[in-house]
């Protein structure tokens, strides 16, 4: 009979101490441990940990290379975060300035005038210049004491929306410099003092640019404005004996009215063409009245 082989007794586990609880390493308890293994104290640690950020730093200044190179990448991230925010913002934060663009939107969105004058709209439809020009200087002869008038198209749906000044320019034909129309805003108001006195006003949200236009401008104004404010024909001298042909050449001049910078055309015999006035930084007169240039002011709201 075979022997068989005896089968190993197998290990009883050891109990294991389940109440037993780990141990639980807190900073203060190392650094405790380690006072109490090294023979230090707080004031040594503290000592060591100074003198290794002072080594830190000659390590640096030892290493000018390795800060320079830190010091060029740091400026360089500073320079593309501010760089980005720049484009960013003109691409999307960046507010339209008078200064360059002109206005849109409704056009004589608020008052320019005080309360005692007659305010009258007129709608031009789509007429083209010469019609157009009719029916604004039929209401100018209107003989109130002063009187605003108001400058509305009629859309393709029939609704009547007033015009801006650019628009109005167009339709009766003027272009003036474009410095000097991109810095229009779109209110603007012509008038009549007792039927006869006319006045153009203008809105600009630009002195700088106006100014520049305006004395650009002259050198066709008084053809531009000629129709539409009525203007006097120049009174030409001729010399003895000559032919029709003009003998003289005239232009702007300097004035002052009601201390206020005014530019003036006078003919050959002194007698006023047209004239213009920066009545304040955003409102320009154009007249060719003296009077107007006087009392129109006085019927402006101030800004």
């Amino acid at each position: 009979m075979p022997d068989i082989p005896q089968q190993p007794t197998p290990e009883v586990p050891k109990p294991s101490n389940l109440g037993e609880v780990p141990t639980i390493h807190t900073y203060k308890s190392d650094v405790a441990e380690y006072i109490k293994k090294e023979g230090k104290t707080l004031a040594d640690i503290a000592v060591a940990e100074s003198q290794r950020t002072t080594n830190t730093l000659q390590t640096n200044i030892d290493n000018p290379e390795r800060s320079r190179k830190a010091v060029l990448i740091i400026s360089a991230v500073a320079i593309f975060l501010t760089l980005s925010f720049l484009i960013l913002w003109l691409a999307f934060g960046r507010k339209e300035d008078d200064s360059n663009v002109g206005y849109t939107g409704t056009a004589t969105s608020k008052a320019m005038f005080v309360s005692d004058v007659t305010e009258k709209r007129i709608s031009i439809g789509s007429s083209e210049k010469n019609a157009a020009i009719e029916k604004l200087t039929t209401g100018l002869k209107q003989n109130e004491q002063f009187l605003v008038i108001y400058t509305d198209k009629e859309e393709k749906d029939g609704v009547k929306t007033p015009l801006t000044s650019r628009e109005f320019l167009e339709r009766i034909d003027v272009y003036p410099p474009d410095d000097l129309v991109r810095s229009l805003k779109n209110d603007f108001a012509l008038g009549s003092i007792a039927g006869k006195a006319r006045f153009l006003i203008l809105k600009t949200g630009y002195y700088g640019g106006a100014s520049s236009g305006m004395l650009r401008w002259e050198k066709t104004m008084e053809n531009d404005l000629r129709d539409i404010l009525g203007l006097s024909i120049p009174q030409n001298s001729l010399p003895p004996q000559s032919s029709t042909t003009q003998s003289f050449r005239y232009g702007f001049a300097d004035l002052v009215i009601d201390n206020r910078d005014a530019r003036v055309l006078r003919d050959a015999s002194g007698n006023t063409i047209l004239m213009y006035i920066f009545t304040d930084n955003e409102t320009i007169l154009i007249t060719g009245n003296v009077n107007a240039s006087r009392i129109v002011p006085t019927k402006l709201i101030e800004n």
